[in-house]
Order: C-alpha cells, then sequence, then structure tokens
C-alpha cells in the first residue's frame, strides 16, 4: 500500500485551524517531511501531491512528488485529496502531514478506513454551519444532503476501496465545492473544508463497512500519533531549525 500525502502553499486558511504566520507554515512543512521520512523508515512508499511552488521542500523527500497547481478552483484546502481519489484506483491511503506513524498500519479490509470519528464538535464546528448552508438551500443542489447530527469521520487517514462509494464521494464534494463557492463570501473557510471532506463523507459511509483507527481524535494508537489541531504550532515535535529552516525567508 502506498501513502499519499496533499500539500497546497496557494490555499486562503481561515482563522479557526489555519496557518496564518511563516513560522507556522515552517511548522507545518516540517510536520510533513517529518511524517515522510518516518513513513519511508517503515518501507512504504511515499507519495505527494503538491503545488507547483512547493515542490523544492518536497522533491528530494518524498519517492514521488506530482505536481496540481489547481483543482476544480476549489478554495476549500483540501481539495488536493479530492483530485487523488478521482485519479487512483491502485492501492493508496492517504495521510495528513501531522500523522507520525511509528508502526506499520494494519490490513485494511473495510469499505473505509480512517482515522476515528469526532465525537464532541459537532456543537461548535458542524451545526451552525450546516444549518447555514441549509438556509440557502444546498438540499436542492446536493440530493444526498440531510442536516443531522452523527458521528464525524476525521480524514487523517483515509482509505476508500469501496469504487461505487469512492466516485460518489467525488462527485457530491464537485457540488459542494460549487455551491461553497458561491456562498464563500459567508462561510468560514475552515469549517466549510471541514464539513465538505468529512461531514460530507460520514453521510455517504452509513451503511457501507468502516473500520476507526483510533479511539478519540489525536491520542496515540498501535501505528500513529495525529498531531491535530492547534497545538502542534505552540508545541511542535520538530524544531523549526531541524529540516527546512533555510527555506524561512522564502515563506514570509
Amino acid at each position: 500500500m502506498k501513502l499519499i500525502w496533499t500539500y497546497n502553499s496557494n490555499v486562503v486558511f481561515g482563522n479557526q485551524f489555519g496557518v496564518n504566520t511563516p513560522e507556522m507554515k515552517v511548522i507545518l512543512l516540517n510536520y510533513y517531511i517529518h511524517s515522510i521520512q518516518t513513513a519511508i523508515k517503515l518501507n512504504y512508499h511515499t507519495i505527494i501531491y503538491c503545488d507547483s511552488k512547493s515542490y523544492t521542500h518536497f522533491k528530494n523527500v518524498a519517492d514521488e512528488v506530482i505536481i496540481v497547481d489547481n483543482y476544480e478552483n476549489s478554495p476549500l484546502w483540501d481539495s488536493f485529496k479530492i483530485k487523488v481519489l478521482e485519479d487512483r484506483d491502485d492501492d493508496f491511503c492517504l495521510i495528513d502531514g501531522d500523522v507520525i506513524l511509528h508502526n506499520k498500519l494494519p490490513q485494511f479490509t473495510t469499505d473505509v478506513v480512517f482515522d476515528s470519528y469526532e465525537l464532541n464538535n459537532f456543537k461548535n464546528n458542524y451545526k451552525d454551519i450546516l444549518n447555514y448552508l441549509s438556509s440557502v438551500g444546498i438540499e436542492n443542489e446536493l440530493e444526498v444532503w440531510e442536516n443531522k447530527q452523527l458521528p464525524i469521520i476525521s480524514c487523517g487517514i483515509l482509505s476508500i476501496r469501496n469504487k461505487q462509494l469512492k466516485d460518489l464521494y467525488v462527485s457530491n464534494w464537485k457540488l459542494y465545492n460549487q455551491f461553497i463557492s458561491k456562498h464563500i463570501n459567508d462561510v468560514d473557510i475552515d469549517l466549510a473544508t471541514m464539513v465538505g471532506a468529512q461531514y460530507l463523507l460520514s453521510l455517504l459511509s452509513q451503511k457501507v463497512s468502516h473500520t476507526k483507527l483510533s479511539n478519540l481524535v489525536g491520542y496515540d494508537n498501535p501505528y500513529y500519533k495525529h498531531h491535530c489541531g492547534p497545538d502542534k504550532y505552540n508545541t511542535p515535535l520538530v524544531p523549526t531549525d531541524n529540516l527546512i529552516y533555510k527555506i524561512k525567508k522564502e515563506l514570509i
């Protein structure tokens, strides 16, 4: 199984989880490089999809670097993940740059394998934006859409082996992306990204087989630790002068 990261330096983050300073971008890139290097030590074939401006950061790190400078004119900051899902049918797993492996992942046998469920943040991160999207008619654009509370799939690790589900997810994400683009000035881009990536997949995955690898998001498990959220910028795992400090000036 191949591991695939995605990184797009051209996206604009919001204030919730975004990379808003050059120092934060250095920290995040260090996580990506450390994540890839750790996977290589576990004998994984590593691939990253990134924009051309970021090619130099990864060209001597990952086994393959695939350049994507735009996908669906999307304002959503993880759109490259959908690009990977649309283009590939080989044996791969998507992995976030802040996921650090310490053992090989288990054999994947279900339709969907993912990081964990987000159980406690529906009210804070999803409820209001779902209500807004319903108020402006998203159900008229996406037939599968429902506005309801459900366990949310965290996509820090993501494998979709059911081709029908994967294609359905990609096609509905594209419709969602078009809808968000029309309302981009009225939504928080971080929350809109999370809804398109995680809530939509959770809706579509309710009747397929699935496996979660962690009991709680961000907690250590036998395979990796997902350093999710803002804490990684306050107490970074990798010192900012360790791997890519020489390019810091280019990020300002």
